[in-house]
């Protein structure tokens, strides 16, 4: 948390020394030049720190699964290009908006590690626990309490709330080697907590 808080004050100081350049004086020196670029270099170090720190905390567990959706890729990959472009434009636009440009490179390169670390250490999952189920791409914890009717159609798992929101898992996004264990495992927990199914899951 602190850590998290840290870098971004880095980072805020480092914006508010690139407005005041733009707004306030015609040009900047080297010093300042240089100045925005270690405060962006911290930054990236304390990112890249808090992931390592965070890692510690992802112990493998037989009942978590890694799992994540095109959807988060797709999105990474949007933000990803804009900030290429801007960048870009930033830098070959003229003299004071090179700062700018520093930055958005700083938030490029802090979301293409992000986006690396978070798939290669499975920092995205489903996590089964006794009556309950999270998932960790949209911060959603279902409860069974919750759950009007689960049903099983084409490799998705479509989950119905009783509020009438919908939820699906895609069988295809599982890890390849723990799709099978997770349909296993998911399909227990459904009986175990006795959900209404649908047509998918009868026998």
């Amino acid at each position: 948390m602190i850590l998290n808080i840290f870098k971004n004050v880095l980072l805020l100081i480092a914006t508010i020394i690139s407005l005041l350049i733009l707004l306030i004086k015609n040009s900047y020196s080297s010093t300042v030049f240089y100045t925005t670029l270690f405060l962006s270099i911290l930054y990236i170090f304390f990112h890249v720190l808090i992931f390592l720190k965070e890692r510690k905390k992802y112990i493998e567990d037989q009942n978590r699964y890694p799992y994540y959706t095109l959807g988060f890729v797709t999105k990474r990959i949007i933000f990803i290009g804009a900030a290429i472009i801007v960048s870009a434009v930033l830098f070959f636009s003229g003299n004071k908006v090179v700062l700018f440009g520093i930055l958005t490179s700083t938030l490029l390169l802090a979301e293409v590690f992000s986006m690396i670390f978070m798939l290669s250490n499975n920092f995205l999952f489903i996590e089964i626990k006794d009556n309950k189920f999270f998932i960790s791409e949209s911060k959603s914890q279902i409860l069974s309490t919750h759950i009007k009717e689960i049903d099983f159609r084409h490799e998705i798992f479509y989950i119905i709330l009783k509020n009438n929101r919908t939820f699906i898992i895609e069988i295809n996004r599982i890890q390849n080697n723990k799709v099978e264990s997770f349909k296993q495992s998911f399909t227990n927990w459904i009986y175990k907590n006795n959900l209404p199914i649908g047509e998918g899951l009868k026998p």
